[in-house]
Formats: structure tokens, C-alpha cells, sequence
């Protein structure tokens, strides 16, 4: 366990040490490129300010909205634009096509803009209230009249209709008029997908007893005391596959995978037997290899879809071999009247999942290649399988990393 605990402490303070968020790319001004390393964190008050140095060494300078005209960072393909919120105030916004007009966006609000004019409005468009026929029809109205914002600002296509204005039919419509003024739109395609290697390590914990008269094949007056196992440390390995949602600015994704997993337990039971009113203590041992299929929700603290994360998540597994090696002694089985071999006590349901929360850390390590290291702490939902548990508990800690391309 102390070599457990050193490692995942020295994997973290490595994430910590190389977790500046500082990502290759540059930043454009009239038309000139100057590259470097950009640090953007956008927070609900401050959206217009980045940090960039032009080597990793150099001291960082602070541009905001007026000092450039936008930037590109290289491991998402994302690029961001400098576009005005109102006659005051302005944004960076991620760039979603280009073309004779420009479609960007930051979270629910949306811009268009060409030969340097722009206009902005919300998708979904906003209403206080859509509880009444009224104020449905108020924000039926909205819409209408945000769609005669965007006709008109495309007017010299005359070949641009549409009727709805929604996430889905704003890129049609861009798509549309950029092919009318003969320029159609060029869009850039960041990683949705990366799959990979996850390698871990497990640590478990495992106790449980039964009630009186439970256990049927122990016989009326037999029953498990309480079953103490020490601690297991076991090994997972497998394929992870990591679904992004294609913009820098969100801060959650969705892994799955196919792991196999193995641990090996050994401890001590209790069998009490009424009849002679004793309690026996008698060694267990038996090791578990299982299939697992994880699910789980990554929730970042910054942008990018990396850095510090927590992730909660359910895991099904499959019981795909178990061995013992020792469970009671000879006097349990000629109580039992039956064979070692015909005795067949499963520690396990042979299929079964575990509810587990996992805060950890990624980072890109270039626009093709993901690191991933994260502590789980799970609870197994279903191990015992024909028992009659009473205070059963099954915990697990893990370390896991993965290599994403």
C-alpha cells in the first residue's frame, strides 16, 4: 500500500509540475502569424484575455481583444477570433467555418461575421418563460425576427432561405451562402475520438457475513460469521476509447473501454455451528479474473479537455475465471457431506458492475497523443452470489493511466 500510495503521489506531482496549460499555436495581428505558447482560461467575467510567450522559456506577455485579431492553437485545431458582444465590449469567439462569412461561436452565443462586420444572437434563442400559448408564441416571434437579422445581414445571396433558426440549420445556412458567393466553407475537424492502452493498478478491500440459517448448503444451524480478506493488489489492462465534443472551450467527455482485470485474496472466515455452539475461523483464499466494460463522464476544471478532472462512472464486469486455492478445512466438508470440487462458493456474481467516482489528470502531449492518470475509488455493487449478506463491503482503489492517439 505504501508503494501504492508513493506512486500515484509522484505520477501526480509529475501532472502538476507539466499541468501549466500553456499550448502550442500562434496569435494573428493585421494579417501576420507570430508563434508561440497561448494560455487561455476564459472565466464568466474576463472572455477577451490570453497569456503567450514566443518560446517556452520567455516571459509571458497579456493580449486581450483589441491587441489582436484572434489565435489557433495547434493540438485542438481550434481557432479563436476577436468579435465584438456590443458597441463596447468584445469576445474571443471559436471559429466553426470559414468562408466569405465567418461562423464562430463561445457557449450559446453565436456570430457571423464578413469585411470586418459582424452580428451575434443566442441558439437556442432565449425566452423567459415558454409555460403559456403566449409565451410560446412570444418566442416563435423572437426566433422570426432573429431570422430576419441573419437574412438580411446575408442579403446578396438570393438564393438563401430558410425557415427555422437552430445549432443544426446555422451551419447549413453558412455552408449555403459561403457556396453562393463562391467561397465555400472550410472547416477544421479537432479530435472527437482517440483510443488507447490503460494500464492500472487495483487495491481491494473486501468484508462481509450472514445471517443465521442463510447460508443453505451450511445446513440449518451453520451459518458465515463475519470474513475479513486482507488487502488485494491486483493489476487492469486493456483499450480505453475517449469521445471529445470537438470544441476547446467544453469541459467534458465520455470514456468507455474493455479492460481485464485480476486480484488474488486471502483471508480468514467464521463459521458458527450452533449445534456445538463453537466458532471456527478458517483460511480462504481464491483469486478472480473478470472482463470489465467502464462508463464514465470526465468533468474538467479548465477548458481544452485537460488538466485536473473528476469522473463518476459505472463499471459492468464480467466474471470470466475464478480459482481457489483453500476455503474451509476437511471437517466443513464432511460436515457438508460433499466433495472440494462440488463446493462451489462464488465470492462473485458472474456478472455485475461497481459504482466509482475517479478524480484525476490529462494532458496533450501533442495534437495526436493524450495522457491520462486518475485514482478510482469504487464500491462493488454485487459480489456474493448466493448468500444472504449482511454488512457486505467491497472497496477498491485503483491507479490508472492511459496513452490516447
Amino acid at each position: 500500500m505504501q508503494k501504492l500510495c508513493l506512486i500515484i503521489g509522484l505520477s501526480l506531482f509529475y501532472c502538476v509540475a507539466h499541468g501549466q496549460h500553456f499550448h502550442k499555436g500562434y496569435i494573428t495581428k493585421d494579417g501576420q502569424k507570430t508563434e508561440g505558447y497561448i494560455n487561455y482560461k476564459p472565466t464568466k467575467k474576463d472572455k477577451r484575455t490570453i497569456k503567450f510567450k514566443a518560446t517556452e522559456g520567455e516571459l509571458v506577455n497579456t493580449y486581450q481583444t483589441e491587441d489582436i485579431d484572434g489565435f489557433y492553437l495547434e493540438n485542438y485545431m481550434s481557432e479563436f477570433i476577436s468579435v465584438s458582444v456590443n458597441d463596447t465590449a468584445k469576445i474571443f469567439s471559436e471559429v466553426k467555418g470559414k468562408g466569405t462569412v465567418t461562423l464562430s461561436s463561445y457557449e450559446n452565443k453565436f456570430f457571423l461575421t464578413k469585411d470586418g462586420n459582424s452580428i451575434n444572437f443566442d441558439l437556442p434563442v432565449k425566452a423567459k418563460n415558454t409555460n403559456t400559448h403566449h409565451d410560446i408564441a412570444s418566442k416563435r416571434i423572437m426566433e422570426v425576427q432573429e431570422m430576419g437579422r441573419v437574412k438580411n445581414f446575408l442579403s446578396d445571396c438570393d438564393d438563401l432561405d430558410f425557415i427555422n433558426l437552430n445549432r443544426n440549420t446555422i451551419n447549413k445556412i453558412v455552408d449555403l451562402y459561403n457556396s453562393c458567393t463562391g467561397n465555400p466553407t472550410k472547416r477544421t475537424k479537432p479530435k472527437t475520438i482517440m483510443a488507447g492502452l490503460n494500464v492500472g493498478l487495483n487495491y481491494s478491500l473486501i468484508r462481509f457475513e450472514t445471517g443465521k440459517g442463510s447460508h443453505t448448503i451450511l445446513g440449518e444451524y451453520a451459518y458465515l460469521g463475519e470474513t475479513k480478506f486482507d488487502p488485494s493488489i491486483g493489476y487492469r489492462l486493456g483499450a480505453e476509447v475517449e469521445f471529445l465534443p470537438g470544441s476547446f472551450l467544453d469541459k467534458t467527455s465520455l470514456t468507455t473501454g474493455l479492460l481485464y482485470s485480476h486480484n488474488k485474496y486471502t483471508g480468514k472466515g467464521k463459521i458458527v455451528r450452533e449445534s456445538f455452539n463453537t466458532t471456527q475461523i478458517n483460511e480462504i483464499e481464491f483469486e478472480v479474473h473478470r472482463v470489465e466494460i467502464p462508463f464514465a463522464l470526465k468533468k474538467y476544471f479548465n477548458p481544452a479537455q485537460q488538466g485536473f478532472f473528476i469522473s463518476p462512472s459505472f463499471v459492468g464486469y464480467l466474471v470470466v475465471d475464478q480459482k481457489q486455492y483453500r476455503y474451509f478445512e476437511d471437517y466443513i466438508l464432511d460436515f457438508l457431506q460433499t466433495s472440494k470440487e462440488e463446493f462451489d462458493f462464488l465470492p462473485y456474481r458472474k456478472f455485475s458492475g461497481m459504482a466509482a467516482i475517479t478524480p484525476g489528470f490529462d494532458k496533450f502531449l501533442n495534437k495526436k497523443m493524450k495522457f491520462s492518470i486518475g485514482v478510482t475509488l469504487g464500491y462493488d455493487l454485487g459480489f456474493i452470489d448466493s448468500l444472504k449478506v449482511i454488512n457486505p463491503r467491497m472497496l477498491l482503489t485503483g491507479i490508472n493511466t492511459a496513452l490516447k492517439f
